[in-house]
Formats: C-alpha cells, structure tokens, sequence
C-alpha cells in the first residue's frame, strides 16, 4: 500500500537560502527548479506548479534585477577609472 503523504523531508524542505544571493540567486533558482527543490518564486503542489505569492515573486524579480544594476553600475566606475 502506497501512502499518499509527503515524506517529512519533503514537507521540512525550504527553498534554499542561495537563492537570495544578487545575480547568483537567478541561476541558483533555475537550478533548483530543474532539480525539483522549492523555489522562492514557485511552489510546488500535488496539483501542479504555481507561482509564488505575487509580493515575493515581483520582489524577487526587482531585487534580482537591481542587484544586476548596481552590479553593472559599479564595474562601469571601475572600468572608467583603471582606463
């Protein structure tokens, strides 16, 4: 007989704390997503998959995308000074 629950592991699986990190989060969140583990942007349910609640998702997405800003900024200062 197959039991339908979640293991314990499944259910005590949190998204991993990488996934927060600027730049480094978006590819940590793709690789995580391909290997099936909990994402800070999608949730995973018996039905299917699903986005996040819509404040984590867009902050997610605004955080990741002005990580990769300033990021951009601060390498286009240093470029101009050492040339």
């Amino acid at each position: 007989m197959k039991c339908k629950s979640e293991s314990l592991e499944k259910k005590l699986d949190k998204p991993d704390w990488k996934q927060w990190l600027p730049i480094w989060g978006v590819y940590q969140i793709v690789k995580d997503g391909v290997n099936g583990k909990p994402s800070i942007i999608i949730n995973r349910t018996e039905q299917g998959v699903e986005p996040a609640k819509p404040r984590v998702f867009f902050g997610s997405m605004a955080y990741q995308a002005a990580s990769v800003l300033v990021v951009g900024a601060g390498l286009y200062q240093l470029a101009e000074k050492l040339f």
